[in-house]
């Protein structure tokens, strides 16, 4: 939960300053696959997700491929 903490502030905080420097990027927060589901897909991810708008990236670290994007 640390972790996810640290994660989403780090987000916000970039979206924040991006949002002034270079509004037309949207950034986007790579996760993998195994963290987007053993975390995003519970109720308090989900909440994040909604409640932060956050943009994600899924990707298979094995594979080296994107699962899936959440814009």
């Amino acid at each position: 939960m640390e972790d996810l903490k640290n994660v989403v502030g780090q987000f916000v905080l970039y979206r924040a300053v991006m949002r002034k420097t270079d509004p037309e990027r949207i950034l986007y927060l790579a996760v993998r696959d195994i963290t987007f589901n053993s975390l995003f897909e519970e109720p308090v991810g989900q909440l994040l997700i909604g409640d932060e708008n956050l943009n994600l990236i899924v990707f298979n670290a094995q594979n080296e491929v994107i699962v899936q994007w959440i814009p």
